[in-house]
């Protein structure tokens, strides 16, 4: 016979525990509902500040945008607009829940009448809510060309051409209104205020001729603003340049219009071998730059010139000579920089060695070694302007008057000007 132990009845605890438990566990669960709850509550606050913030955003941007209308609205209704303050046009005006101000300014000199050949900046401050937003465009006048880029050369000052030398101008006319010294040959027409001296133009020179006019001495630095600059110390001479809207092998950043400024006023600048796709200003005042061997140089832009110089321009290319890539050892077709179509990683290329565009210097242009221009050579000094050495060939490009770069017009009403409108944020 087996025994089998007796079963213990189980303890069961005091009624006082088990309540204390539940309790505990209501406890517990109602804690995690009402955190979930908060929690849930301060998503919803946020979502709704971030609405909010969005929707203030979106209304000071479409208040900035209007503000931008409205100054172009001011300016194209009014003639008589540059009259006008040079600063704030339209103060806090209410445009729904927001509101805007308008500031147009003369970046030159600050004066909105001096001269109706500059462009304004226009800036918009669009507020609303917690939000702002600030828009600033470029607006220049798109009046008529002026009269100098319907010449192939055009100066301020005398021209003097040296003996022997033969200046081939093709669609154009060699101008000054002052004197033009003409010791070698000029086969096109010539037109001047004076001679002086043996002056033989195979298509005739005329004498007082009415004074053509030049552009405004403010417009380089109107371009400038524009530019990505280029610091190169003390070097005075660079080689193999590459500058394009997305190649710069001097260093310094990009510009997507293509404007680069290089401040040379301590010494002359000597550029050896290069091919520009854009604009390249020569901040040299007092100086000059000297643009040797082959040279590619274009606008990347049509309404945009493609080398301007607030000293002087020494230009001596050989046109009879060729870029080459295995001679330099530079590749100048940089992938994202074709020319014609085509972009590589190769040295083989070669290229003509030209000048296409507008080139304007504030002092003299010398140029020399045969040359080969085709566009406008505009020279602003009121003295020695132009100093021609070699044969020379200029081939006026009649697109300068039709579809004239910006700035280089007489009056008209500014338009507004793609590619320059940007976001600025509060200082």
């Amino acid at each position: 016979m087996v025994m089998r132990p007796s079963r213990m009845p189980p303890r069961r605890r005091p009624a006082t525990q088990r309540r204390g438990a539940i309790y505990l566990a209501v406890l517990g669960v109602s804690a995690i509902v009402a955190a979930m709850g908060v929690g849930l509550m301060y998503t919803v606050r946020l979502q709704g500040r971030r609405d909010a913030l969005v929707a203030d955003s979106t209304q000071a941007r479409a208040c900035a945008e209007a503000g931008v209308e409205i100054a172009a609205q001011l300016i194209t209704s009014n003639s008589n607009w540059r009259t006008r303050t040079n600063g704030t046009w339209v103060n806090a005006m209410a445009l729904g829940p927001g509101s805007v101000t308008v500031e147009v300014t003369d970046p030159i000199d600050s004066n909105l009448a001096n001269d109706t050949s500059q462009g304004v900046l226009i800036k918009a401050t669009g507020r609303a809510g917690e939000a702002t937003h600030i828009l600033s465009v470029n607006a220049s006048p798109r009046g008529t060309a002026i009269s100098s880029l319907g010449m192939a050369l055009a100066a301020q000052g005398p021209v003097r051409i040296d003996a022997t030398r033969i200046v081939n101008l093709n669609g154009g006319t060699l101008s000054t209104n002052g004197v033009l010294r003409n010791e070698g040959t000029i086969q096109g027409a010539a037109r001047c205020s004076s001679t002086d001296g043996a002056s033989v133009a195979t298509l005739g020179t005329t004498t007082g001729a009415a004074a053509l006019q030049m552009p405004s001495s403010g417009i380089i630095s109107s371009y400038i603003t524009r530019a990505t600059v280029i610091n190169l110390g003390a070097t005075a001479t660079i080689q193999d340049v590459v500058l394009t809207p997305s190649f710069n092998s001097l260093g310094g950043g990009l510009n997507a219009d293509g404007v680069y400024v290089i401040n040379a006023s301590g010494a002359d600048l000597t550029i050896r071998s290069i091919r520009l796709m854009g604009t390249l200003i020569i901040n040299n005042s007092g100086r000059k730059v000297i643009i040797e061997g082959p040279a590619l140089m274009q606008p990347a832009r049509s309404d945009f010139p493609t080398l301007l110089a607030t000293g002087g321009i020494y230009y001596k290319s050989s046109g009879l000579a060729s870029l080459s890539e295995s001679t330099e050892g530079c590749n100048f077709n940089p992938v994202g920089s074709p020319y014609l179509g085509d972009a590589d990683g190769d040295t083989t290329d070669t290229y003509p060695s030209r000048f296409e565009g507008l080139m304007h210097a504030q002092e003299m242009v010398e140029l020399d070694n045969n040359a080969v221009i085709s566009g406008c050579v505009l020279a602003g000094a009121s003295s020695d302007a132009v100093r021609i050495y070699g044969n020379v060939s200029i081939t006026h490009s009649a697109s300068l008057v039709s579809s004239p770069p910006i700035g280089y017009t007489s009056g008209g009403t500014p338009a507004l000007v793609s590619g320059t409108w940007r976001q600025l944020v509060n200082p």
